[in-house]
């Protein structure tokens, strides 16, 4: 969707709530350990990461680690194929999550 960004796009499609009043949100690409990918969530309630793609198994050791309140997977949101997947520690990921992937993270239950 021209004009809109991927993030505001992927949290709409999903119903996923991303920050209201003093609640943190942060946009950042998809960090390469879990370690990193801890450290960013304890700065915020909610993440939007992007580029995910390549970094499935860090995402999926990190939701079976510290079991966030909701994880969502998007993929080719605005475009043909669109899909959002709620992902929990015991999910498969779709083999066919390609580049335009973002997924949200949030720490409480929204």
């Amino acid at each position: 969707m021209p004009g809109i960004p991927a993030f505001i796009a992927a949290a709409s499609f999903s119903g996923v709530h991303l920050a209201s009043g003093r609640e943190g949100l942060m946009i950042h690409v998809m960090p390469d350990t879990v370690e990193k990918l801890a450290h960013l969530a304890s700065c915020c309630n909610t993440m939007a990461l992007m580029k995910v793609n390549k970094r499935v198994p860090v995402l999926m050791e990190d939701i079976r680690r510290y079991v966030p309140a909701r994880t969502v997977l998007l993929h080719r949101i605005g475009l043909d194929g669109e899909a959002a997947y709620e992902l929990t520690p015991s999910s498969e990921v779709p083999e066919d999550i390609g580049y335009l992937s973002i997924v949200i993270i949030t720490q409480k239950g929204f």
